[in-house]
């Protein structure tokens, strides 16, 4: 018996929004029915404004509020790192010196297809504020990637090392939550 109340107490404090949801509309009703016919059993809520019925409401949207807030700040956060972890094969993807001109083009295509749907979603969701910050290149080293097939290439898995990194720090920071 104990541990089933325990596991009910955890419960209702892990998802207390529907405990709070099944019983702020009723209580709501409840307060306002009884003040409005003057239940004599309730007699003390006579003192009491008719504004405190709206407090359990009150309550509950505020809390249904915040965990939607905090569902969208989960979802965005999974799907940059979803974004983060499909560059990672992008940029470690060795490419052959005498790779052909037209399967270059389709590597650069898929680089430049993540860079765009990576951007677009960022717009989309955070402005247009988080899509610059994704695509910030300031401060970017010149150099030149060892394993690189040729000058394009390097520059490409640079690009993508510098963009994965803005997103990095755009997952870490927090600061466009």
């Amino acid at each position: 018996m104990g541990k089933k109340f325990w596991s009910f107490i955890l419960d209702i404090w892990r998802d207390g929004n529907v405990v709070l949801g099944a019983v702020a509309a009723p209580l709501s009703i409840a307060f306002t029915l009884a003040k409005a016919f003057d239940v004599e059993a309730l007699g003390h809520l006579r003192e009491i404004s008719y504004a405190w019925a709206l407090a359990p409401l009150t309550l509950w949207f505020f809390v249904a509020y915040m965990r939607r807030a905090r569902t969208n700040i989960s979802a965005r956060k999974q799907d940059l790192q979803n974004f983060y972890v499909a560059a990672g094969p992008i940029i470690t993807r060795e490419i052959p010196k005498d790779i052909s001109d037209d399967d270059f083009q389709a590597y650069v295509a898929e680089a430049n297809h993540w860079v765009n749907t990576c951007a677009s979603y960022i717009n989309q969701e955070m402005g247009p504020a988080g899509r610059e910050r994704f695509l910030d290149k300031t401060d970017m080293v010149a150099a030149h990637y060892i394993g690189a097939a040729n000058k394009q290439h390097s520059n490409v898995v640079r690009n993508l090392s510098r963009f994965r990194k803005n997103l990095r720090l755009m997952i870490e920071g927090g600061a466009w939550d």
